[in-house]
């Protein structure tokens, strides 16, 4: 007899059991058609890249820049040419608006190549109010001088982002900047012309 009772008192349960998990299922809201939960297992396929967000980028920046230049070019290794400070000998400008391109792609969900280029170009004419010597060519005090400087940058820049989130990224990148620097200073009244060009690379870090 206590084995009868004692098999009464399960039955109950393991009826009861179904019909709550059917009761649960009854209850629980139904996921909208075509909605993804927040965050995926990590056994689960990734969602297909989006091509504009997720593997290719453009930006168009406007800079404000404030550059100071110094520049000196010798005539021969043992004869020094003027050090000269174009924004105060010269005139030229000494802010100037300035805008950069840069295109990102992401080849990879950590990988970044960064393709960038700005340029600054200035000129000015302007009474000197010392003597200059520039390359093979002196400037006399009280001469009106044209100058030209132009500065072009062309950049190459890889990155691995360590942190990818939908409000920002952190990343660590090296890359290589292109400096194409051209100078020009004119003497109208004595028919004085003097240039000069220049290309070097300038390696950069950053995060």
């Amino acid at each position: 007899m206590p084995n009868s009772c004692r098999f009464l008192l399960v039955i109950p349960i393991l009826a009861l059991a179904p019909a709550l998990t059917l009761a649960a299922e009854a209850t629980a809201p139904a996921a909208a058609p075509g909605t993804l939960p927040a965050k995926l297992p990590d056994w689960a396929p990734k969602p297909k890249p989006h091509v504009v967000e997720d593997r290719f980028r453009v930006e168009v920046n406007l800079l404000g820049a404030s550059p100071s230049t110094k520049l000196r070019v010798d005539e021969t290794p043992t004869l020094p040419g003027t050090e000269i400070n174009a924004e105060d000998d010269l005139g030229l400008e000494d802010f100037k608006l300035l805008p950069q391109v840069e295109l990102t792609l992401l080849p990879g969900e950590r990988h970044l190549i960064r393709l960038s280029a700005f340029a600054i170009h200035r000129s000015a004419d302007k009474q000197i109010e010392r003597s200059i010597s520039f390359d093979n060519e002196d400037y006399r005090i009280g001469e009106r001088v044209d100058s030209l400087l132009n500065l072009t940058m062309f950049g190459l820049t890889y990155g691995y982002r360590f942190v990818v989130h939908q409000r920002g990224e952190i990343s660590a990148t090296f890359g290589i900047q292109i400096a194409d620097v051209e100078a020009n200073a004119v003497v109208r009244s004595r028919v004085v012309r003097e240039s000069e060009s220049g290309v070097a690379p300038l390696p950069l870090m950053g995060a």
